[in-house]
């Protein structure tokens, strides 16, 4: 969400997407550092999936391990920020 405090409740601007999850953000840091890293993991065949594929990838991260499955949907979540800093995800 744009909006600090921002709810899902009511309309509001959402940016994104931004391919992540913690492990996947933390082996594409390690990757975009030089060391080897890889990733094994699932997504759908979807435009998410393709996104955090791409994005390991471009980062140096070996995705070969990564499967994608036809018919079924990448998870997704959506964060918001609330004023004390904390996260809420849907």
């Amino acid at each position: 969400a744009e909006r600090i405090g921002q709810s899902f409740l009511e309309p509001g601007p959402l940016l994104g997407p931004y391919p992540s999850g913690a492990p996947a953000i933390f082996i594409g840091q390690a990757a975009a550092l030089g060391q080897p890293a890889g990733l094994i993991g699932a997504v759908g065949d979807d435009d998410f999936g393709r996104l955090n594929i791409d994005r390991l990838r471009a980062l140096g991260t070996d995705v070969s391990a990564i499967a994608v499955h036809t018919g079924h949907a990448t998870g997704t979540a959506f964060v918001t920020y609330r004023a004390d800093a904390s996260r809420h995800f849907v």
